[in-house]
């Protein structure tokens, strides 16, 4: 379908109707398939723990909080 805004109002008219694409055009627009959208969303990639690399030691520090 092809989205045309006029005087009339704007309406949706088929693709074969609409004067604004070349034959050309046309042909290839009604030959595209489009799959169904997929039941749910796409799974997220797994995520990967950082490896943490520190330039100071961490050995014999301390740290206190107040309360």
């Amino acid at each position: 379908m092809a989205y045309s805004a006029g005087p009339d109002g704007s309406t949706f008219m088929p693709i074969s109707a609409y004067a604004g694409l070349s034959a050309d055009v046309r042909r290839q627009l009604t030959e595209t398939k489009i799959e169904p959208a997929a039941e749910g969303p796409a799974p997220l990639p797994p995520l990967q723990q950082a490896e943490v690399t520190s330039a100071r030691s961490t050995k014999n520090k301390r740290a206190e909080a107040d309360r």
